[in-house]
């Protein structure tokens, strides 16, 4: 079991530090953003930089662009972003035995959503926000 555990540690060593800036900066952003609603909220910025490089995957021209601009890896592939994004999941995943990492992200389209604008790319960030579960 120790193995996994140093293997873990090998993968977090190998996520670019790029990456990992631009991550960072993508949570205060939408943090900061967050900030200016009257109301408390609760969001996991990870999770939503998870969902917006899941989209990113199946856009093409201007909409990745937009969707790389507001994640702030505008410059990195597909590929460097999915490798890091890999390494990430699995030494989160793998990082202790005492502690259990589960996370699930999906799209999907229902009737009630609020929005994030991020002026800055003009993106506009839907969040499914479920009002009446019945």
């Amino acid at each position: 079991m120790n193995n996994l555990y140093n293997e873990s540690d090998k993968k977090a060593s190998d996520i670019n530090p790029n990456i990992i800036i631009a991550n960072n900066k993508f949570a205060l952003s939408l943090i900061k953003e967050i900030q200016k609603e009257d109301q408390n909220i609760f969001l996991s910025p990870f999770s939503i930089s998870l969902a917006l490089s899941m989209i990113c995957n199946g856009a093409e021209g201007l909409t990745r662009d937009i969707i790389l601009d507001s994640l702030y890896l505008n410059g990195s592939s597909l590929q460097t972003i999915n490798e890091n994004i890999k390494n990430l999941l699995f030494s989160l995943e793998n990082i202790d035995n005492q502690v259990n990492f589960y996370l699930s992200n999906s799209i999907w389209n229902k009737p009630y959503f609020f929005y994030i604008r991020d002026d800055r790319s003009g993106l506009i960030l839907f969040i499914g926000k479920i009002l009446n579960p019945s």
